[in-house]
């Protein structure tokens, strides 16, 4: 295998495409230990590596798996150093494949952050207490940017709400597929039901909370596969009331209602 880059060369000549400095004098790899060139020019030889790789793609790959699992250690030390010492280099290749397909690279994220959770989130946690000013900044920033886009406000209310309603019981799961409806269907549905006098930009400054009519003390769950979760988090039961009314109301139940029992 060719070890080290050498510039053009003027006398040389390939051996597979016979050009003189090889094609379009690109010039020649060196060998290591008898300190010579190659017969073969950059690109002839590239070309002839990937020809022979596709050939035994099968065999290469066998090899290279094994070769992985008898080295992998080493290897990820490697690219985790890598990774330190060029973080620009992966960043705008990691840029580059998103752009590519989003789809692909955000399955891959998600099975990548499933498979190892605590390590990340452990990572995170470190991070956090070694840098709490990076943290902050970034919590200055995105609550800038979702004070101008109510969907962004949106989301994190219901997100929040959800939350404290669990205990923690969330798992990790995105709201939207614990609920059954969309962040648009929601929207749409809750600005059926603001008050007269409002608009959706007070929602968005807070002077609109997200009210449930029956109020969420009364529902008997701690999982969101119980019963009454659905029940207490469908649209129906979800409305805009104005910031002070929510309040006085509390967890007021206007009429009867009977929770279901936990299973």
């Amino acid at each position: 295998m060719p070890l080290f880059f050498q510039d053009n060369i003027a006398n040389k000549k390939c051996s597979i495409c016979g050009e003189i400095g090889g094609t379009d004098k690109c010039g020649f790899y060196i060998r290591e230990k008898p300190n010579k060139y190659r017969n073969e020019c950059k690109i002839c030889l590239n070309r002839k590596c990937l020809l022979n790789y596709r050939k035994n793609i099968k065999n290469n790959r066998l090899k290279l798996k094994a070769y992985y699992h008898q080295n992998s250690e080493e290897i990820k030390e490697k690219q985790k150093l890598n990774r330190l010492n060029n973080p620009k280099k992966y960043r705008d290749r990691d840029v580059q494949r998103y752009k590519k397909d989003p789809k692909t690279y955000k399955e891959r994220a998600k099975i990548h952050y499933h498979k190892n959770r605590e390590c990340i989130l452990l990572g995170q946690k470190k991070d956090r207490k070694e840098n709490p000013e990076k943290y902050k900044l970034k919590n200055k920033l995105s609550n800038e940017k979702a004070k101008h886009d109510p969907k962004k406000v949106l989301n994190r209310r219901i997100h929040t709400l959800m939350y404290l309603s669990l205990k923690k019981n969330k798992g990790g799961r995105k709201w939207k597929t614990l609920v059954g409806y969309d962040l648009d269907q929601l929207s749409k549905h809750l600005k059926k039901t603001i008050p007269n006098g409002y608009d959706w930009n007070d929602f968005v400054s807070a002077k609109l909370h997200i009210d449930h009519i029956i109020p969420r003390s009364v529902f008997n769950y701690t999982k969101p596969e119980h019963a009454d979760f659905k029940r207490c988090w469908e649209l129906k039961n979800l409305q805009l009331l104005p910031a002070k009314e929510n309040l006085l109301k509390g967890a007021k139940l206007a009429g009867h209602f009977q929770p279901s029992l936990l299973i």
